[in-house]
């Protein structure tokens, strides 16, 4: 008897053990603002973001063209936003991020990433490969796709009013300042 008790005890803890395992819980970075940086410069039309003192740049243009440009003093990092065509510029992409999240977005994926950023001139180069989540009130509202290259590329995706993800931000960066790119997507609010 005291055999199969220990016997029915391992079966539960190993079915515990496995069942714990599937369930993922993944990191979401919560947005909020950083008390450190200047308060918070208009991103989009209804969007703040910051930036620590060492960058400079236009920051967005509400005028109309929806542009954003902000750098690094040194290089090591450039945001930028520009989606204009014939019929004018753009807020956000116009196709939404699949659900579920792709794992991998390829670099000639043109409508979801470089047709976005078409306006100044950069583009994603490498296929993102990793993302980030960031949430509001803890529920993923926002997706940071990038790749882990000396030089990573990266494309912000955020939850607009009819609850799909779009386009939003494009990053350039050294990859050694993985975690400044994340802290400034934070303060997105």
């Amino acid at each position: 008897m005291k055999k199969i008790t220990l016997i029915f005890t391992l079966f539960l803890a190993m079915t515990w053990l496995a069942c714990d395992d599937d369930t993922t819980t993944s990191e979401c970075l919560e947005f909020q603002q950083n008390s450190a940086w200047a308060t918070g410069e208009a991103f989009k039309t209804t969007r703040t973001i910051q930036f620590p003192a060492t960058y400079a740049g236009s920051g967005f243009d509400s005028g109309g063209n929806f542009f954003f440009l902000k750098n690094r003093t040194d290089d090591a990092a450039i945001f930028y936003w520009s989606l204009c065509g014939f019929a004018g510029c753009e807020e956000y992409g116009f196709l939404q991020l699949p659900s579920p999240l792709p794992t991998t977005i390829p670099a000639d994926d043109n409508l979801l990433i470089n047709d976005t950023n078409s306006g100044i001139g950069y583009h994603i180069k490498n296929d993102l490969t990793e993302y980030v989540e960031f949430c509001e009130n803890d529920v993923v509202t926002a997706v940071f796709y990038y790749n882990t290259n000396p030089t990573a590329d990266g494309a912000f995706f955020l939850t607009l009013d009819d609850g799909q993800m779009y386009a939003a931000l494009m990053v350039e960066y050294d990859s050694a300042e993985q975690q400044e790119v994340e802290s400034i997507l934070q303060t997105i609010l």
